[in-house]
């Protein structure tokens, strides 16, 4: 169901931040002070939120009650709220290690509920993957990884969150125009602010779909639901957040005739070690034809012939030669439209598959 049509949203750039099924940060609930910050110059963080009252109002993104209320989070928390500013400074994806990250995303408890959820929702699974042409395990893993599959979705106040990152500066505009469309939701589907609980980075219910992202992605898959027209509900209804991931990779260019990518060996060229430059990241990694990566003496970790031999593929050793080495595809590029961490989409294709083994 295409729940925005009618209200003619705009088209706006996506970002999705994972939760990592973390402890989440609880809004604080003093009373907002005045606090100016070097890249505001003058102006303090009321100033601030009166002229997002003032614009918010003036393209009528919502009813005036509406963006009151929205807004009423934000100035009851004190500023900065230093608990989120630090975790939006301390992604785990850009600090750990790949063995460090595999190690705490794909965890034996992570693991094993990913392999129940599989089994219990696989009537949804098989829908979904069916009416979307989507992967059902990279469903699943993103899942999995950005709320522990719908059970740790943060307790953040979206409003409280976005207006502490829209101020902060450090990407300010990005999250502004995050808040606005906060509230435009909250204006267009009759939404309670209240309920519209997030991330310390604003990414709400159990996809962590950014604001913007929940405009183009998210969807109900169904025209109509108790004939009449909802919203989508990603926060407590599990199809609704299972078929948005669907949809957000359909929409970001996923290829239903190949795979994200594979483990494969390297084999030792004439007695030697076979090795390639760049391969530790994924920006500099080579990138061949299969049948190519063949005759350079690489192959599925089966050692068989890969399925499609004309298929471009990019060696990507993310701990170096001695650490495991994968073959991946443009599926694997669509991942990273969910998240631009290569850690994060590569965890989350291989939680994905070894779930569903």
């Amino acid at each position: 169901m295409k729940i925005f049509e009618k209200y003619r949203f705009p088209f706006c750039a996506l970002f999705v931040f994972p939760l990592m099924a973390s402890p989440s940060i609880s809004s604080a609930t003093e009373p907002s002070k005045a606090v100016p910050l070097s890249v505001h110059s003058s102006l303090s963080y009321t100033d601030f939120l009166e002229q997002i009252r003032e614009e918010a109002l003036r393209k009528h993104l919502a009813p005036k009650l509406v963006i009151k209320k929205a807004l009423s989070f934000a100035e009851k928390q004190p500023y900065p709220n230093k608990a989120i500013l630090k975790k939006d400074r301390n992604q785990p994806e850009f600090h750990w290690s790949w063995k460090v990250y595999k190690d705490n995303v794909i965890s034996p408890d992570r693991l094993e509920q990913g392999k129940k959820e599989y089994r219990k929702e696989q009537k949804i699974f098989n829908k979904v993957s069916s009416s979307y042409h989507v992967n059902p395990h990279v469903i699943l893993g993103i899942w999995g990884i950005e709320t522990h599959f719908g059970s740790v979705e943060g307790k953040n106040n979206v409003f409280a969150a976005l207006s502490t990152l829209a101020f902060d500066g450090r990407r300010s505009q990005y999250f502004k125009k995050e808040l606005l469309t906060a509230i435009e939701i909250a204006g267009k589907t009759g939404m309670n602010p209240a309920k519209m609980t997030s991330s310390y980075a604003g990414a709400m219910g159990q996809p962590q779909f950014m604001p913007t992202a929940y405009i183009n992605f998210a969807t109900t898959g169904s025209d109509k639901v108790f004939f009449k027209h909802r919203y989508p509900d990603i926060w407590n209804n599990k199809k609704d957040a299972l078929t948005s991931i669907a949809n957000y990779l359909q929409k970001s260019g996923w290829d239903r005739e190949t795979p994200w990518g594979e483990m494969v060996r390297v084999m030792p060229a004439s007695g030697k070690e076979n090795i390639f430059s760049g391969t530790k990241n994924y920006s500099t990694a080579p990138q061949h034809t299969l049948s190519e990566w063949e005759t350079l003496g690489v192959y599925p970790i089966t050692g068989e012939h890969f399925v499609h031999p004309e298929l471009k593929g990019i060696l990507f050793q993310p701990e170096g030669q001695a650490g495991e080495s994968f073959m991946l595809y443009p599926n694997f590029k669509v991942i990273m439209r969910y998240n631009p961490s290569e850690f994060y989409a590569l965890a989350a294709a291989l939680l994905g598959d070894l779930s569903c083994q």
